[in-house]
């Protein structure tokens, strides 16, 4: 790993279209930022075309707000992660002020620039804030691409905030959470914007002269042509407009923030290193698996954090036994978590060492996956700095609350309900209710079997499948409803 001294010099190294090569880190104090446009169920889990594509609209304009806002306040402040509605910043200071400050501006410009209403619901806009040490790491993806580059950030004061923010009940709608210390009490700042001045700071910070809300200027629709990790057997687009039938997988490390606070709570100054360097191999080592697993296509993501994501799409044909995408519904996301497994079990086997110091570091090789399929809208959003992969519908909510259950089970794979409903009779048995949300279900990897191709190809067969000639292989049904 190459160690960057200056935090500048890192952060350049993360951003602009050029491939890291080397994994890049940054060890330092400062505060990391969360932000987040919290969504109502049907925006957050949208079906209808009408609702992602208010989605995407409203993510292009926050981001730009977003990128505005910190490049008013210089290069110290940044942008690591866009997880789509939660914008997650590293503010390289040690400044309460100079927090609040800031969040009081990004909470003007969500107001003047962004929010607009979905049928009457407004959105809420939370922020939370915590200073400390960090370790910021950088890593290319599988396929070198700026939009899929992540920037992992580990440190008490990296997930605690995120948590805070996730958890706030605050009936103001524009609260700041903010603690100096990891063992502190929180503190809340109400960030309602001036509402008399929104307009004058809006277009003193934001002008509406170099404003640019068009999707073809600042929002680039992800390619599958370009960001595929193999080639699709379909057709590349599968409709005209950008939506795709396919699953978005999550497979979140279990463990893996009580084995960062152990690791920084250690008084061996090399634990916080060797826990990096072991989680950087895990990374890499899923990078490899994304390029050469001959039954998935895959479409990475930047991860968030401990949490691996990437868009999946069966490879369709007899040998696979799926012919088109409803017929993958019967096995998919089983045969996508055996693949996942298999991964995790040969590199245990072959990073032995790896493995090993990994648990002596207090992380853990077990995984909760989550998969869940039907129509996804995948676009690159573009900052001043970089650009990032992101996308809506509905199983991009729904795998992203399976996941994060409390009380998940280590080694198992959550299936909505709708999901396991679409699944083999046979292999719905295998599951059990989740114990926090009655819509989800789990099963371990034990309990499952392994997915053997005749069991797909038996499963397709019962379905009623035909083969189609050529490799457009589009349902009759719409893509999205319009309503």
């Amino acid at each position: 790993m190459t160690r960057n001294t200056n935090f500048t010099e890192f952060m350049n190294a993360v951003e602009g279209p050029q491939r890291l090569g080397n994994v890049h880190y940054w060890d330092g104090y400062g505060f990391h930022f969360y932000a987040m446009l919290r969504p109502v169920k049907r925006i957050a889990e949208a079906k209808s075309k009408r609702a992602m594509e208010y989605a995407e609209r409203v993510l292009k304009n926050y981001t730009q707000a977003a990128s505005a806002a910190s490049r008013y306040y210089g290069s110290e402040y940044r942008i690591l992660e866009h997880q789509g509605w939660v914008i997650h910043f590293y503010i390289h200071t040690n400044k309460r002020e100079r927090i609040v400050e800031f969040a009081k501006l990004l909470s003007t410009l969500v107001e003047g620039r962004v929010m607009e209403s979905f049928d009457g619901v407004t959105l809420q806009f939370h922020m939370a804030a915590e200073y400390g040490r960090s370790l910021l790491i950088a890593v290319d993806s599988a396929t070198s691409e700026e939009a899929a580059k992540s920037c992992v950030s580990l440190g008490p004061c990296a997930n605690d905030p995120a948590k805070k923010m996730g958890e706030s009940t605050e009936k103001s709608s524009r609260p700041l959470w903010i603690r100096m210390t990891d063992e502190g009490a929180w503190d809340v700042e109400d960030c309602q914007p001036d509402e008399a001045n929104v307009s004058r700071i809006c277009e003193n910070v934001m002008p509406t002269s170099v404003q640019n809300f068009t999707a073809e200027k600042m929002v680039d629709k992800t390619s599958v042509a370009v960001c595929r990790v193999q080639p699709l057997k379909e057709a590349v687009a599968d409709s005209d407009d950008g939506y795709l039938e396919a699953y978005c997988f999550r497979s979140d490390m279990d463990g893996f923030t009580k084995a960062v606070k152990k690791a920084f709570e250690s008084t061996d100054v090399r634990a916080i290193v060797e826990l990096a360097t072991n989680f950087v191999g895990y990374m890499q080592a899923v990078n490899e698996w994304q390029v050469k697993d001959p039954v998935v296509n895959m479409v990475p993501y930047p991860w968030a954090g401990d949490c691996c994501i990437m868009l999946a799409r069966p490879n369709y044909g007899k040998e696979f036994g799926m012919e088109d995408f409803e017929a993958s519904q019967r096995l998919f996301p089983l045969m996508v978590f055996n693949e996942w497994n298999t991964f995790i079990r040969q590199k245990g086997e072959s990073f032995k060492n790896l493995t090993r110091a990994w648990r002596t570091a207090g992380g853990s090789t077990q995984w909760v996956c989550c998969a869940s399929g039907g129509v996804i809208y995948p676009f690159d959003v573009k900052t001043a700095d970089r650009k990032f992969r992101v996308m809506v519908g509905w199983p991009v909510g729904i795998s992203h609350k399976g996941v994060n259950l409390k009380n998940s089970v280590p080694g198992s794979l959550v299936l909505h309900q709708e999901d396991l409903n679409k699944l083999a009779v046979e292999r719905q048995k295998k599951f059990k209710k989740c114990k926090d949300c009655e819509d989800y279900s789990y099963s371990t990897r034990s309990d499952l079997a392994v997915v053997k191709q005749e069991d797909v190809a038996r499963a397709a067969t019962a379905f009623g499948s035909t083969v189609i000639n050529g490799v457009n292989l589009r349902p009759t049904r719409p893509w999205a409803s319009e309503s």
